[in-house]
Parts: C-alpha cells; sequence; structure tokens
C-alpha cells in the first residue's frame, strides 16, 4: 500500500512487514516497522490493503491476520530525555 508519503508492504508467506516513510527516506533503507512511534500509520494502511485485497477479489484463504505487531517500545532512557 503506497500513499504519497508511506510505502508499506506485507509479505503474507511469511507474516512480516515493512514501513517507509518516502519523504524522509526516498531509498527505502530504513524500515520503521515495527516501531511503536508508527502503530497508527501501520493499522491505517494495514486497513487499506486489506479493503484493497477484498475488493478487488483477493484469496480469502490467503490473507492472514497480518505480521505480529510487536511494536519496539523505546527504552526509558530515551523517554526522560524527552
Amino acid at each position: 500500500m503506497r500513499t504519497s508519503e508511506w510505502k508499506y508492504i506485507e509479505y503474507l508467506a511469511d507474516d512480516t512487514a515493512e514501513l517507509y516513510n518516502l519523504d524522509s527516506d526516498p531509498d527505502e533503507m530504513m524500515n520503521l516497522y515495527p516501531d511503536f512511534e508508527y502503530e497508527g500509520i501501520i493499522t491505517e494502511l494495514r486497513s487499506e490493503l486489506e479493503e484493497w485485497w477484498f475488493s478487488t477479489g483477493g484469496d480469502t484463504d490467503a490473507w492472514t491476520s497480518g505480521p505480529t505487531l510487536d511494536f519496539k517500545m523505546p527504552d526509558s532512557d530515551s523517554l526522560e530525555a524527552e
């Protein structure tokens, strides 16, 4: 799923995903998935991807619940610095 700012890729075969901010990382070098900070955008893009999948006749059996959203929480040191 792609917008002007974001690119979200989900691999059904192995339940992995990638998220890139195309404004700050046009070469797609830093995978932001699963960073806690991007939970909302990941959820939104995955929902759009799921809607597209089924509206275009995607295989229901092939669709999974998606990669585990096991977000990396910021460590306590970085939170205290803010």
